[in-house]
C-alpha cells in the first residue's frame, strides 16, 4: 500500500501547487482530470461544490466526486472545497471525518464564506474542530479559500491553510495582506 507523503511547499517556497477540478464537468472527464494531475505531480486536487470562478453549481455532489477521485490520486492531497451552510457542521465533520480515515489521513477541508460571514466562518470551523476532535482519528486541515471583499482575518486566523484564487498580482497582494491582518 502506498503511503500518504507530505506536500508542503519545499524550503524556501510559500506555494504548492493544486488543482480544482471543474465541478461541472461531467464524472469520466473528473477522473481523467484527476488522473493527468496525479501524473504531473501536483501537491493536492480538490473537488468543489461551486464553479470557483462563476459560482455555477457543480453537475456531481462534491463528496461523489471525491469518491470518484480519490482512488486514481494515491500520493496527493485531496480535497474538498465546500460553501457551508449555516447548521450543517455536524453533517460535515461527520462525513469527512469518514473520508479521512478512509483517505489514510490525506483529505483536506477547504471552506469560502458563501453565505456565513468571517466571524460565522470562524464559529464553524471551530464547530467542525470540535466534532473531529471526539473521535480518534486525525482531524483534517482546513483551508480558507481566501478573495477579496469583506475581512476575513477571523476565518484566517481559525484556518490552517489559505488558498488563493488565481488573480492579479494587486490582488494577490491585497490577500496576503488581509491575511496577515
Amino acid at each position: 500500500m502506498l503511503q500518504a507523503r507530505p506536500t508542503g511547499a519545499p524550503a524556501g517556497r510559500l506555494v504548492r501547487l493544486s488543482l480544482v477540478l471543474n465541478p461541472v464537468a461531467a464524472q469520466e472527464r473528473l477522473i481523467e482530470v484527476a488522473r493527468m494531475g496525479a501524473r504531473a505531480g501536483i501537491g493536492a486536487l480538490w473537488v468543489s461544490d461551486v464553479h470557483p470562478l462563476d459560482r455555477r453549481p457543480n453537475a456531481t455532489d462534491p463528496f461523489l466526486g471525491m469518491s470518484l477521485v480519490a482512488p486514481v490520486v494515491r500520493r496527493a492531497r485531496v480535497g474538498l472545497m465546500l460553501t457551508p451552510q449555516p447548521g450543517s457542521a455536524d453533517d460535515v465533520a461527520r462525513m469527512t471525518a469518514t473520508l479521512q480515515d478512509e483517505l489514510g489521513g490525506r483529505l483536506e477541508v477547504g471552506l469560502r464564506l458563501g453565505r456565513l460571514g468571517p466571524i460565522a466562518l470562524e464559529g464553524y470551523i471551530a464547530a467542525l474542530r470540535r466534532r473531529w476532535s471526539e473521535s480518534e482519528r486525525p482531524a483534517p486541515p482546513v483551508s480558507l479559500q481566501t478573495e477579496l471583499g469583506p475581512s476575513l482575518a477571523p476565518a484566517v486566523r481559525a484556518a490552517d491553510d489559505a488558498v488563493l484564487v488565481a488573480g492579479t498580482l494587486e490582488e494577490v497582494e491585497v490577500l496576503a495582506q488581509e491575511g496577515r491582518a
